[in-house]
């Protein structure tokens, strides 16, 4: 079938080639006019001429004005000067968040040629309300009791403010009017009621000798008086497109523009280009799939499995713009155009300077200065803008508060760790909203030549990304710096998400080659053989959310403003225009139905299937849904496995001692690689952070902290000394613990200086105390005893058969001394707050110590086992001589008192030997290039892992 664009090439005269150049032809979209001039090529392929404008009809609006318009936080900033001077006290923080939807409801007024006088003092005549409303009898009453607001005596509180604050916003209205045409700078309505009036006028004139506007469908009151001025001046040549579908029947929505305006223009120079889709041969297959990733992977399907041409034929439309990502995954071709752009919010890029932004605004103030909270810095640390390039200084932050177990840190701190590379900039503690933001700006400056130079890009760290964003950042700090106010930093991160939220950055391509990839308004005037629609659901397809007005619907109606009617009107208009010349089509929607009903799949396929319900048409229908994740049903869940490439291995060797010291590797670490080495790589190699890592609530993990923090400020006095009764029960004394806790709870910033106790945290003391007097009550039992180290950081090196060498580490909560026969006892003690399970009794009756210590290295259900003679094990090294004991005690079963291994036992040499050697093996296969990383094959250690998103289990 013939596509719309081939009918207006084909219109034109074939006499009038050499005149071109002074025509114009206007589209909805620059995309349309692409394709146009591809085509007007074709028409007059073989003759020489001159290019006609070919232009948006923004463009033209904009072009013929004479102004473009301002972006909206300028325009907001300079509407808030306005409102102050009509309400002295208001602050911007207050007014930014209803100052858009104000700038928005006056860019309409304007729009739609709206008196503001009437709209603000309210319609009076009832000759003017019959005019508005027509028959419907129930809208002129309503519109009648809002207009009674102005002219009654009401007196309820809300009925005064409502008219207060209606006044003020008209008399804000003229006065923003005034402040515009001073500084010469305009929101888009303005321009275009500019225009429309100038036209009106006779003070503007259009230079073409011929204007042909195509492609449209829902126009503004001033696209209106424009199309109809240049038709009215002969100039003007409209082209409509529509179907017989809706074009005759009035319940059709789609339809209820174009019926206006075939009634109330006549004009020779308007050309309807009529289909009828019932009558051409078509096949439509709408398919439910659950959630987004699972309808890209179908549509991927459906391009290779059902051999749609990969070309400009074929169009991948999205009523929902975040499956740009994973459609382009799914899909392979060899050339695909993407006709639209990327939301930045979608990209490190916008989380990354929001999350720095929001770090600087949630600082606290000590006396040794600026503090900065752990989990932000720790969510910046893993960022992908920062983890890759700065791998070693990032870990080592990362490691220093999580070993310090530390809930805020200072900003100097992290500075001074930083080792003056320009990672420094983002944790600088700045003094002012400008320092910020050159800071922010700084750092993304270096990145951008990093990445550029190393090549070291990803889907969205690429330099394109990174060179956008620096230069909407300068814009926005420019902003910011011309105001007469100076936003707080928490206000700052707000304003920032704002200005950034519709910023979009447009891929490069050939736009007229290859497989189409667009957004739904994208299509305004394109046709395609082959049409694949993803997200047509509720919400989506027609786009939810019309948008915030503070001019009430009987007051919008009564005015020609656009309501949600008219919203929705326009989407069933395009989605059907999509269809009208389409061959197959396959229409996609997400069955994942959100709690409140919200999210089914969109009326428009309702409509659709009603409209083909009677099967007097060419139209082949087939209706399936995919019950599971589409992954499943293209291959049976293949094993994820990562191999050890030189990438891999550069950050391996980062454990093996070099010149310098090697990475300490941790029980935790080694724990991890025993119970899932694809894991091990996520978090520690690839470093891909896990859902939240530190928390403003009391989990497991901060209790446990905060308990081990109770123990040693409870025994520090004590060290090094044999303790007796009295001491143990002076520690015990109620307000003791009671001191030991608090100090406990400030040190772990679950508490401030000078506050006292309330709610959860009174809850959380008492647990405390009750646990520190069973411990002391354990200890009573065991004297007499000398504590002779708490919380001490042990370390020591390892050597490989290869002869390379690795750093073992780890920090052992308490260490005891006790006499006994053959000389001093050291008992390694561990607290253990979670479950703790222990190698069977079987086992330990076994004499040799390898098949002994085998299930230790087997499973990281004995993690508290394999962590106890890790620490024994590094002891021994920096006290060859000590005769050492590991215990545990079990937080959950404290009456039972501590755990010891072996039996209460020494632990021998060749334990220790067949510790050493099982440990090395395990580092060896860490190390070894030839053994990649693979998931756990017991399937029950996924249902908890953070990354099972990622390994698909």
């Amino acid at each position: 079938m013939k596509s719309f664009l081939s009918h207006i090439t084909d219109s034109i005269p074939g006499d009038t080639v050499h005149e071109l150049d002074q025509w114009c032809f206007v589209f909805p979209s620059k995309r349309a006019g692409l394709y146009f001039m591809e085509l007007l090529q074709n028409r007059f392929q073989g003759s020489t001429f001159w290019s006609p404008d070919v232009l948006s009809v923004e463009e033209f609006v904009y072009k013929f004005a004479g102004h473009t318009p301002g972006d909206d936080i300028s325009m907001v900033f300079r509407l808030f000067e306005v409102y102050r001077s009509l309400e002295p006290t208001l602050t911007f923080e207050k007014f930014y968040s209803w100052g858009q939807v104000l700038l928005s409801d006056f860019d309409e007024i304007d729009r739609y040629l709206v008196d503001s006088k009437k709209l603000y003092k309210g319609l009076k005549s009832l000759e003017d309300i019959d005019q508005a409303f027509g028959d419907n009898e129930e809208m002129k009453k309503a519109y009648q009791r809002f207009v009674q607001l102005f002219v009654s005596d009401i007196n309820t509180e809300l009925a005064t403010r409502f008219v207060k604050n209606w006044e003020r916003i008209h008399k804000a209205y003229d006065l923003f009017a005034e402040k515009m045409e001073r500084e010469q700078l305009f929101y888009s309505g303005k321009i275009y009621r500019m225009l429309a009036e100038g036209l009106q006028e006779n003070r503007i004139t259009i230079s073409y000798k011929k204007v042909v506007l195509a492609g449209f469908n829902a126009l503004s009151a001033s696209e209106e008086v424009i199309f109809k001025t240049l038709l009215e001046q002969g100039i003007g040549e409209v082209y409509w497109d529509c179907d017989q579908l809706y074009m005759h029947d009035d319940r059709e929505e789609a339809g209820d523009f174009l019926r206006v305006y075939k009634k109330k223009w006549n004009f020779d120079n308007i050309h309807w280009i009529t289909t009828n889709m019932l009558d051409q041969p078509k096949t439509i297959s709408i398919t439910g799939c659950p959630q987004l990733v699972a309808q890209a992977r179908y549509a991927g399907h459906i391009l290779e499995n059902k051999q749609l041409p990969k070309n400009r034929d074929t169009a991948f439309i999205l009523a929902d713009e975040n499956m740009l990502m994973p459609v382009l995954h799914a899909i392979r071709a060899p050339a695909i155009n993407i006709t639209m752009g990327y939301p930045v919010r979608n990209t490190s890029l916008y989380q990354f300077v929001l999350e720095v932004l929001n770090l600087h605004a949630e600082t606290r103030m000590y006396k040794t200065g600026k503090m900065y909270a752990s989990s932000r810095v720790l969510r910046l640390l893993e960022s992908t803008l920062v983890s890759p390039v700065f791998i070693d200084i990032s870990e080592s932050i990362t490691d220093f508060i999580r070993e310090e177990r530390l809930k805020w840190v200072a900003a100097d701190e992290i500075v001074q760790k930083c080792d003056g590379h320009w990672l420094k900039h983002i944790f600088l503690a700045n003094e002012s909203v400008d320092s910020l933001l050159n800071n922010v700006n700084a750092f993304l400056v270096e990145l951008f030549y990093h990445i550029k130079n190393s090549g070291e890009e990803k889907d969205d760290t690429s330099p394109e990304i990174i060179f956008h964003g620096v230069r909407q950042l300068k814009r926005f700090a420019e902003n910011i710096q011309k105001q007469s106010f100076t936003p707080d930093f928490k206000f700052l991160a707000q304003l920032f998400g704002e200005s950034f939220r519709g910023l979009k950055i447009p891929f490069s391509g050939e736009p007229l080659d290859g497989l189409q990839v667009m957004g739904f308004l994208e299509t305004r005037a394109l046709d395609f053989k082959h049409v694949v629609l993803l997200g047509v659901n509720e919400n989506k397809l027609p786009r939810s959310g019309f948008g915030n007005s503070y001019i009430p619907f009987v007051a919008r109606k009564a005015f020609g403003l656009p309501t949600f009617e008219e919203h929705e009107a326009i989407y069933a208009y395009h989605f059907k225009r999509v269809l009208q010349r389409a061959e197959t089509i396959h229409i996609l929607y997400d069955t994942e139905v959100a709690i409140d009903g919200s999210g089914e799949k969109s009326r428009f396929i309702l409509q659709l299937m009603n409209k083909v319900g009677d099967g007097n048409h060419n139209l082949s229908v087939i209706e399936n849904n995919v019950s599971i994740p589409y992954r499943h049903m293209e291959t049976d869940a293949a094993e994820l496995i990562v191999h050890k490439s030189p990438s891999v291995m550069e950050k391996l060797n980062r454990y093996v001692l070099s010149d310098g010291e090697g990475k300490i590797i941790s029980p935790t670490r080694l724990i991890t690689y025993i119970d899932c080495n694809m894991r091990f790589y996520l978090q520690y190699v690839a470093r891909i952070p896990e859902t939240e890592l530190l928390s403003d609530k009391i989990d497991k993990r901060i209790f446990g902290n905060i308990l081990h923090k109770a123990v040693e400020f409870l025994y520090q006095p004590y060290t090094q000394k044999t303790l007796t009764t009295n001491d143990l029960k002076a520690i015990a004394s109620q307000e003791n613990i009671s001191k030991k806790v608090k100090e406990a709870l400030l040190d772990q910033q679950v508490i401030h200086p000078n506050h006292d106790l309330s709610g959860s945290d009174i809850l959380l003391e008492s647990v405390l105390k009750k646990l520190l007097k069973k411990i002391i009550d354990q200890d009573l039992r065991r004297l007499p005893f000398v504590i002779g180290s708490l919380e001490e950081k042990l370390k020591g090196g390892i050597r490989l058969p290869d002869g390379r060498e690795v750093t073992l580490g780890g920090l052992v909560d308490r260490i005891d001394l006790q006499d006994a026969e053959n000389g001093k006892v050291h008992t390694i003690i561990d607290y253990k707050s979670g479950k703790v399970e222990f190698v069977g009794s079987s086992r330990q009756t076994i004499d040799d110590p390898e098949a002994y210590i085998q299930p230790y290295f087997e499973d990281g259900r004995y993690k508290a086992g394999f962590q106890a003679y890790y620490y024994v094990l590094l002891y021994r090294k920096n006290n060859p001589d000590a005769q050492v004991k590991a215990a545990i005690y079990q937080l959950a079963k404290l009456s039972d008192g501590m755990k010891l291994l072996r039996k209460n036992s020494i632990i021998s040499d060749d334990i220790l030997e067949a510790y050493r050697k099982n440990l090395v093996a395990l580092i060896e296969d860490i190390l070894n290039p030839d053994i990649p990383f693979t998931q756990t094959k017991d399937t029950q250690k996924c249902v908890y892992c953070p990354y099972t998103a990622i390994c698909g289990r």
